[in-house]
């Protein structure tokens, strides 16, 4: 097919699937009009005796400034070449094209270029009324206000020392130092100094404390426990550890009372007033964690119906991505990458599901009129810079200095505005549920595809263990981490991003 304007020869060559090319052919006119253009914009800068600035004749530009120009007047030109075949074709590139000069351009003669890329497919208007999304309702209990309450008074706990001969029991603190062993090398993160443990507060791993019993200022003990199947780091999932243990001092844990004078102190009115704004707190948990529940749902239901081709290259880039990030999680807990490469296949089903689910959701936003405003833009740089405590106004001058730093914050945007819109037309069936029951589903559910991942390669993936996404912790707290039990409420559910281009968690994509 040949398209002819006075500026552009445009000649498709190829048109197979999502795949197009082009070859174009720019008028020597146009691209001189380019020049003398560029040229007026370096008049208007340069300083050239005896001619003010923007009054120095093009005659003289031309003589001084058409190298400097030509760049740019070329690059401008092949743009407008490639807008008119969008417009002319009615296509839209999915990446940047690929350009290719066919001869050195010339003074006074056209430029031969071809370009070629791959158009964005048109995901389709699905009927979003006939999907049904069971919407859990967790009702907040006062017991579950006034545990989350403790959490002040146990942060203000003391701890007073007991006699030497003192025989720890559950409820008492122990001041120790401890360091762990898998088989005869130490590991790293598994030991520390002068850690108070409070006994039988679940603190560590199962079997840690209880073997502290009985235990007396100045005795050493040597503690053997096996880490959970689930444990976070995935190099000690499942394995049995030795822990020695010095005790240097036994202490009494005196934890002050929940009451309407503690809440006073800790800048509270009162008692009512601490424990509402810890019901305000967990109730925001709650949203977060039924929203990813509903998403997660919402994408495993949209995903058969968005059954179309997509760009291979968006595929590929994506699939780099996720494995990119899955190596760097190996390496970060000594495994071999080996492993994920293994694993290609099961992550460019993942791709593929993230690209189709981005795909449409951005078209959806664009066939409503789904606009991301400064308020939002604003918002989310403010909540981008609130994950670096003490660094926020470092972080906000970095994404305003770097504005396609800054486009990437519209992305997640422009999804949640997409989810927004379709929870708002699907059909929602309340139920109630317990925060218990909605985690062992998600747990259940990661299982199943652990078990299917499992049975046809016949070895866990490298990546299954990685659930945790907490930061590194302090220098004294991370020693302890190795031994610390898995928060699994907080850590439920990722988001299942459609559009980001990673995941901590590749069973939930």
């Amino acid at each position: 097919m040949h398209l002819m304007t006075e500026s552009f020869i445009i000649h498709e060559t190829e048109h197979q699937g999502l795949q197009r090319a082009y070859t174009v052919t720019i008028s020597h006119a146009h691209i001189a009009e380019k020049i003398n253009a560029e040229l007026m914009r370096i008049g208007q800068k340069v300083k050239i005796p005896g001619f003010r600035p923007g009054k120095v004749p093009l005659s003289l530009l031309k003589q001084r400034y058409t190298p400097n120009a030509l760049g740019d007047a070329l690059e401008e030109a092949v743009q407008d070449a490639l807008s008119a075949i969008y417009t002319q074709h009615n296509v839209m590139p999915a990446l940047q094209p690929a350009i290719d000069v066919v001869e050195k351009y010339e003074e006074n003669k056209p430029l031969v270029f071809t370009a070629s890329f791959e158009i964005m497919p048109e995901s389709p208007d699905l009927d979003l009324s006939s999907i049904t999304l069971r919407t859990p309702i967790i009702p907040i209990t006062d017991e579950q206000v006034l545990e989350r309450a403790k959490m002040f008074t146990d942060r203000r706990r003391t701890f007073n020392d007991l006699p030497e001969d003192t025989k720890a029991a559950s409820g008492h603190a122990v001041r120790i130092d401890f360091k762990g062993f898998l088989g005869d090398e130490a590991f790293d993160g598994g030991e520390g100094s002068d850690y108070s443990l409070v006994l039988g507060s679940g603190d560590f791993i199962p079997g840690f404390e209880d073997q502290l019993i009985g235990a007396h200022a100045g005795e050493q003990r040597s503690i053997t426990v096996t880490f959970p199947e689930s444990y976070h780091e995935a190099n000690l999932a499942g394995k049995e550890a030795r822990f020695d243990v010095t005790i240097h001092q036994v202490q009494e844990a005196v934890t002050p009372e929940l009451d309407e004078e503690f809440a006073k102190q800790i800048g509270f009115p009162d008692l009512e007033g601490l424990t509402t704004f810890m019901r305000r707190m967990i109730d925001r948990e709650q949203e977060g964690i039924i929203r990813n529940y509903i998403k997660r749902h919402l994408f495993d239901a949209l995903d058969p119906l968005c059954d179309f081709d997509i760009p291979s290259k968006m595929l590929e880039l994506e699939l780099e991505s996720i494995m990119r990030q899955a190596k760097q999680e190996a390496r970060a807990n000594n495994e071999d990458e080996s492993i994920v490469d293994a694993e290609r296949e099961d992550y460019n089903a993942i791709a593929k599901r993230r690209v189709r689910l981005g795909i449409y959701l951005s078209q959806l936003a664009g066939r409503n009129n789904l606009r991301i405003t400064e308020e939002d833009m604003q918002s989310a740089l403010f909540a981008q810079a609130r994950n670096f405590p003490g660094q926020e106004q470092k972080v906000i001058e970095f994404y305003q200095k770097n504005p396609r730093a800054l486009q990437e914050l519209s992305g997640p945007i422009l999804e949640e505005k997409a989810v927004d819109y379709i929870l708002g037309l699907v059909k929602r069936e309340e139920v109630a549920r317990t925060l218990e029951e909605i985690i062992a589903e998600e747990e259940a559910y990661e299982e199943t595809l652990r078990s299917n991942k499992s049975s046809k390669e016949g070895e866990k993936s490298a990546t299954d263990a990685k659930n945790s996404s907490e930061k590194e912790p302090s220098a004294q707290k991370k020693a302890a981490s190795s031994l610390k039990k898995d928060d699994t409420d907080a850590n439920v559910v990722d988001d299942n991003d459609a559009t980001k281009k990673t995941s901590k968690k590749k069973d939930n994509a």
